[in-house]
């Protein structure tokens, strides 16, 4: 509205302007503008909506005439009070109140603080009266200001239950939270505007619970750390000592430590129900019958059903999350049963917390690899580098011949799709041929239009790689690295840029052997190695010696050199390096650099598969099979019959 006010001004020149609106917007923008405006944009909407004369609001109940429709509601009558329902629809209680009541059993003050002292962030918060302290505590070391305001402003109301009481807070943040956000963040699932999870879910959720446990409740908001006198700003610098205080304190973690039970007592007081394998264990093991018919061993051990088994598992590893080998060998000194390993790592393997943040376990198997042609220049893997800049260039493009490993690169003044397209056509198609294939990363500079258009008019076939999987793009990326180092080295010897460094530091590396075959590129490349220096005698008789020889030599060793590449070249994959099909359920590594976030995001579904990659729902790019992790099966179906079902539970 203020904007159109603006704007109509360009049309009025100065004259009186009657806006007509259907909400009461300067009552809402006076009580309740501080909750979702800044001071500045609340100065701003104040000076063009009240402190002009040109401009006069209007309450009306008639509908926009623009929209050719007419109100039955009688002329200024309001269909609704716009203050009472905004604070029906984003208090986290109706009948929360930002001004203090009247008949309040008793006034609180809270506040949370958090610090760094010697490198180590401790925080704490309070609860207190005007008088005195009624609770502070420190928290665990790390937590944020805002999470801890959350805690003492939740215990605040906790220790108000039944009561009606004035709370006063210096958060804003908590103080949104029971006002404006929190029934707003729960209808959405926690979720933000732009659809991400808010941050502190358990105690934002804790906090809206504890605000309908009193009677009544107002919750304020105070300025913080004023030197003014007066009860309210007194409380606030009480509940703002006692958190610092509190956070100083040695923050402890209890332990209870029960005595060793045997973990089967709950079902030992009724008899058991044992079949032919747990009688068969129980005669490998030459137990006895006790007084209530359970097998016990000569060493103590109680011969466990395998019914009762599972459940035991599932309870001691609910308590310890440990795996498998681990919690068999812990609970064998009290009890035995049959596929006791078994049935701990299906336990293991169906807990979603150990889904979630453990790594994954996989046998090594031969990894794919690009595709590789029978001659230099036929493959080529490309890639941006980016440098200091100097004279004018700041990115460096790489082209890596993946049969020979001969490496090309031109510095670029930018890393668009254009410097692509240009060194293609005015550099390597000219040297060495069109390629057949060309395979790069999925940057905007590769996936332009541009650059797939013109690569599908010369029949090149490009591949993009999988995402956040940069071995896919190994061979020039190890490139990048090898002529980064060569071109510092050279332009710390020679006092020089990096653009002139760099035919050098290709040099170097064309001519140097590779590892694994002992040849360099320039030798797979033309046959012959490499002379660095000038050779005496007669130039011309030099010359034809030199041509003889090599001409001769050279189907030889061009036939030798190919054949060692192609023997040690690794086969292509024929069938997929996974076990995953489109329907399947799996958990997604996730990249989050937040230190106790899950590791492993909840179960998504594949829609399509490759021999090395998968692509799931609610994800837009490829995911290699690396980052997945197949998710168990709960439930087994079987046909029958046509139209006979069986469902089993997975147990196995």
């Amino acid at each position: 509205m203020v904007l159109l006010i603006q704007e109509a001004r360009k049309l009025t020149l100065g004259r009186k302007i009657d806006v007509y609106v259907p909400h009461m917007v300067m009552a809402v923008l006076e009580q309740k503008g501080s909750h979702w405006l800044s001071s500045s944009r609340m100065l701003q909407y104040q000076a063009i909506l009240r402190e002009q004369d040109d401009v006069q609001l209007q309450t009306t109940s008639h509908l926009n005439p623009a929209e050719f429709l007419r109100s039955e509601v009688i002329e200024d009558e309001l269909v609704h009070d716009c203050v009472e329902m905004i604070e029906q629809v984003y208090s986290s209680r109706q009948d929360l109140k930002d001004e203090p009541l009247d008949t309040a059993d008793w006034e609180l003050f809270t506040d949370g603080s958090s610090f760094v002292e010697n490198g180590t962030r401790y925080a704490g918060y309070s609860v207190v009266t005007v008088f005195q302290v009624i609770e502070a505590r420190a928290l665990t070391p790390g937590t944020s200001a805002q999470k801890a305001e959350i805690i003492g402003l939740t215990r605040a109301l906790i220790l108000s239950t039944g009561r009606k009481v004035n709370i006063w807070t210096d958060s804003k943040y908590a103080f949104g939270v029971v006002h404006i956000h929190g029934a707003l963040w729960r209808e959405r699932g926690l979720l933000s505007s732009q659809g991400t999870a808010i941050k502190h879910q358990e105690e934002v959720v804790a906090l809206l619970d504890a605000v309908h446990k009193p009677e009544q409740v107002a919750v304020m908001h105070v300025r913080g750390h004023q030197k003014e006198d007066g009860k309210i700003f007194r409380g606030n610098r009480l509940a703002d000592a006692a958190a610092r205080e509190a956070a100083r304190q040695v923050w402890t973690q209890m332990a209870l430590i029960p005595t060793r039970t045997n973990p089967a007592n709950p079902y030992l007081q009724q008899p058991p129900r044992y079949s032919r394998e747990d009688e068969k264990l129980a005669a490998l093991l030459k137990a006895n019958k006790n007084a209530t018919g359970w097998y016990v061993t000569n060493t103590g051990q109680v011969v466990v059903p395998s019914w009762i088994m599972k459940a035991i598992l599932v309870a001691e590893h609910n308590k310890s999350h440990w795996g498998a080998e681990a919690l068999v060998k812990f609970l064998k000194s009290e009890i035995v049963s049959n596929r006791m390993l078994s049935l701990a790592k299906r336990v293991n393997a169906m807990c979603s917390v150990c889904l979630k943040n453990n790594p994954v376990v996989r046998k090594q198997i031969q990894l794919g690899r690009l595709q590789v042609g029978p001659e230099p220049g036929d493959y080529w893997q490309v890639d941006f580098s980016e440098l200091p800049k100097a004279q004018g260039y700041k990115y460096l493009l790489v082209y890596v011949c993946t049969f020979s490993g001969w490496p090309e690169a031109f510095p670029c003044r930018t890393n668009q799709a254009k410097e692509v397209i240009k060194t293609l056509l005015k550099e390597i198609i000219p040297r060495f041929g069109v390629p057949l294939g060309l395979s790069s990363d999925r940057g905007p500079h590769f996936i332009a239009h541009i650059v797939q258009e013109t690569a599908q008019m010369l029949n090149i076939t490009w591949n993009l790689h999988t995402p956040w999987r940069p071995q896919s793009s190994g061979q020039v990326e190890r490139m990048n690295q090898t002529l980064k180092i060569q071109i510092k080295k050279i332009c710390q010897e020679g006092k020089i840029q990096w653009p002139q460094a760099l035919p050098l530091a290709l040099l170097r590396i064309r001519i140097k052997p590779r590892e694994r075959i002992g040849v360099s590129p320039y030798e797979i490349l033309y046959g012959k190695p490499y002379h660095a220096s000038t050779m005496k005698g007669d130039p011309h008789v030099i010359g034809d010696q030199v041509v003889y020889y090599y001409v001769v030599s050279l189907h030889r060793i061009l036939n030798a050199l190919r054949g060692a590449l192609q023997w040690n070249r690794p086969l292509s994959l024929e069938n997929p390096v996974h076990d995953v099909q489109p329907g399947d359920q799996v958990y997604v590594k996730n990249w989050s650099t937040y230190p106790l976030r899950e590791s492993w995001s909840s179960p998504h579904q594949v829609i399509l598969t490759t021999y090395t990659a998968v692509k799931v729902a609610g994800m837009d790019s490829w995911i290699h099979y690396t980052r997945i992790k197949k998710a168990p099966t709960q439930w087994v179906s079987q046909a029958v019959t046509p139209t006979r079902l069986i469902l089993r539970a997975n147990y196995s």
